[in-house]
């Protein structure tokens, strides 16, 4: 078994190396707009030990920037290349821990199958050496699930502090996933009932995610009289995503080659542009962080109100593309789409397809899959339909379920291949 891990993991390795020679290996910013002003914090800010991440928008989560303070500290000009050094032994890690899911879940074969889609599945290379939270935080949270996994496989509260640990690492990283948080009760329950495991088990996990909040928690208190747990832009992502800067991004886009398309691209400036006043939006942004924040939820309120034909429309679209493989047709051109769509549309299928099997046969190995879709459906709805998001939270799993429908074809229409997986599996274990 060691043997394979060793192989799953050089496999990973070796993906995504060549991705980043292919790629460009100081190319960290073209992939990601963000990366320019999270570096910007980790150097500027984080490296003198000042933690203050705050956007015009939104205060940011702080996990990532002061990483890349840290290592400008210890290793001085070289911290680029220890940071794509890093993320690429982290993603390459994603692999092995993808196995290690879909083993615990299904079989051995399902681990390996999942694994090797994992490897090569091109969303999963996307941000090996980007500078960005992305290839860090699916790490954190894929350690987080396969643990959460194991506390309730294993019945021991010390895995569920090692999810815990995790998952606060994850928040800490993107707030998105805070949504996931309230399904873990949910989750507890659906294996142990009312006994005292589910309430011991959910209180470790919270209690664990809050202490981690703290030491940001104080500081944004102090700097903006807010607590701040990881990042404050719910009122702001409500804003963009409840407002006509919202529908226009994801409803009714304007002609790609017009000067407005271009405004769009370039949303968190030029939103104002789009909802009526320039000068109001710009106006909402000079406000302190406690202020501006639930002035953006208001205004978002308000559109709804106004808009309640629209506001349907846009949520009813925010489902489908949540729900379609891909990056949409809408912001990119159709090469670039058609073949994120080509490459991801089987895994989809088949996830679709494993969950509703397994929801029907009241499968309890559905939960976890099933939570995490929730979570990033509601985030899609509540706020707005981001593919970024979904590629780094989701998808890795619903390759794993995929997996799981691809091993059971395996086993019925391609004998010579089950026989031989089975027979290196046997030969794994047996070592």
């Amino acid at each position: 078994m060691k043997k394979l891990i060793i192989t799953l993991f050089i496999i990973h390795f070796s993906t995504r190396f060549i991705f980043i020679l292919w790629n460009g290996f100081y190319n960290n910013y073209k992939l990601q707009p963000d990366s320019i002003w999270l570096v910007e914090f980790g150097l500027k800010n984080a490296a003198n030990l000042n933690f203050n991440f705050e956007l015009p928008r939104f205060v940011v989560s702080p996990l990532f920037p002061s990483l890349v303070g840290m290592l400008n500290i210890v290793f001085g000009k070289n911290w680029d290349v220890l940071l794509i050094i890093i993320q690429l032994l982290l993603s390459s890690l994603s692999g092995v821990y993808i196995y290690k899911i879909g083993a615990l879940l299904f079989n051995n074969k399902v681990g390996i199958i999942s694994s090797f889609i994992f490897s090569i599945f091109p969303h999963t290379l996307w941000y090996t050496n980007t500078f960005s939270q992305e290839c860090i935080f699916q790490i954190l949270f894929i350690l987080s699930i396969y643990y959460l996994i194991k506390s309730i496989k294993k019945n021991s509260s010390y895995f569920v502090l090692l999810s815990s640990v995790f998952f606060s690492l994850s928040y800490l990283t993107k707030s998105h996933i805070l949504l996931f948080l309230i399904f873990i009760p949910i989750i507890y329950f659906h294996f142990y009932g009312l006994k005292k495991q589910t309430f011991v088990y959910s209180f470790l996990f919270v209690a664990i995610s809050f202490i981690f909040s703290i030491p940001y928690g104080t500081y944004t208190l102090k700097n903006h009289q807010q607590y701040i747990l990881s990042s404050n832009g719910a009122g702001y992502q409500f804003y963009l995503g409840n407002t006509e800067a919202g529908y226009k991004t994801i409803v009714d886009p304007p002609d790609r080659h017009t000067y407005e398309f271009k405004k769009l691209q370039d949303i968190t400036n030029t939103a104002g542009y789009f909802n009526g006043s320039q000068k109001y939006y710009d106006s909402i942004l000079s406000l302190p962080q406690k202020e501006k924040q639930l002035i953006f939820f208001k205004e978002g309120i308000n559109w709804i109100k106004s808009n309640p034909k629209k506001f349907i429309e846009l949520k009813l679209y925010n489902i489908v593309f949540f729900l379609i493989p891909g990056v949409s047709w809408r912001h990119y051109n159709f090469s670039i789409w058609f073949f994120s769509f080509l490459s991801s549309l089987p895994i989809y299928l088949s996830a679709y397809y494993a969950m509703f099997k397994l929801l029907k046969n009241k499968n309890k190995n559905i939960i976890f899959l099933f939570y995490i879709f929730i979570s990033m459906l509601m985030f899609s709805l509540v706020w707005y339909v981001q593919n970024r998001f979904r590629t780094i939270t989701i998808e890795p799993f619903y390759i794993i379920y995929a997996a799981y429908v691809f091993t059971h074809v395996i086993e019925k229409k391609i004998p010579a291949l089950n026989k031989r997986l089975t027979r290196m599996i046997g030969d794994e274990i047996s070592k």
